[in-house]
């Protein structure tokens, strides 16, 4: 019964995967299907927190929407703690927690971590300086590649620590890469501009609207930073070339 259960539930987290991240899904295919399916537990994990804040049934309200952020670090610091227990737990809880049995080695900061960057979005917050940009790239982004590296593993002879500095750059670089892409309907639909301010003065600019020619430049140079990250990406990859799909970043903690 338990095993039909588990079925189930990763069945749900794989639907929701390939809903809602189809290219994503379709290289999770070409993965061991034991690596597949904690994959996509571990992105129907990400996915429901991002829903919290950016979902279309987002509660509007900031205060409720920290208050599900509180509420999820807890249902994550129980799920932690308690492996064995299913109480008040759904589905996509079940097989995250199938997970953290199958790979004993996940560690719980970079989900809390991600948790925070959420928190960092309702906060209407500014970035003055790249280096606290930084800090939320991490959060966000860099941290999936931690969550996924007990899955992935390394090559022969590369140690997880070995692994993390490149792993965390590929996730900063597909952060900014992000950041650009929607830079304007951030500005313009959620009221979020993640450009630091210290690069929007350089450039002149002093309200985004998303395709001027000063916006542009800043984006440029921001594009410039994210192909400097993911030039560190490829100097990991190279290391551990031949290995079967070893696309997802590890990470140094950040603080």
């Amino acid at each position: 019964a338990r095993e039909s259960q588990l079925d189930t539930a990763y069945e749900e987290c794989k639907k929701l995967t390939s809903e809602y991240a189809k290219t994503f899904f379709l290289a999770t295919l070409a993965m061991e299907p034991l690596q597949a399916k904690a994959t996509w537990a571990i992105y129907a994990w990400c996915r429901r927190v991002d829903e919290i804040v950016d979902g279309p049934k987002a509660d509007p309200n900031p205060e409720t929407q920290r208050k599900s952020l509180e509420e999820w670090m807890r249902r994550l610091d129980q799920m932690w703690s308690d492996r064995s227990g299913q109480e008040g737990l759904d589905a996509f809880d079940l097989a995250f927690k199938d997970m953290l049995q199958q790979y004993p080695g996940s560690d719980i900061e970079p989900y809390r971590d991600m948790i925070r960057g959420m928190q960092m979005d309702i906060e209407d917050r500014r970035y003055e300086t790249w280096d606290e940009l930084y800090l939320y790239c991490y959060r966000v982004a860099a941290t999936v590649g931690l969550m996924t590296l007990p899955v992935m593993g390394t090559a022969k002879g590369v140690g997880a620590e070995d692994a993390k500095s490149p792993a965390v750059a590929l996730g900063i670089a597909l952060q900014i890469t992000n950041i650009l892409r929607d830079v304007g309907e951030d500005a313009r639909d959620r009221g979020r501009i993640y450009l630091p301010i210290e690069d929007l003065k350089r450039f002149g600019v002093t309200e985004v609207r998303g395709g001027g020619r000063r916006e542009l430049c800043s984006a440029r140079e921001r594009g410039e930073r994210a192909g400097g990250w993911t030039g560190g990406r490829e100097e990991g990859v190279d290391s551990r070339a031949g290995e079967h799909l070893r696309e997802e970043p590890p990470w140094r903690r950040c603080g």
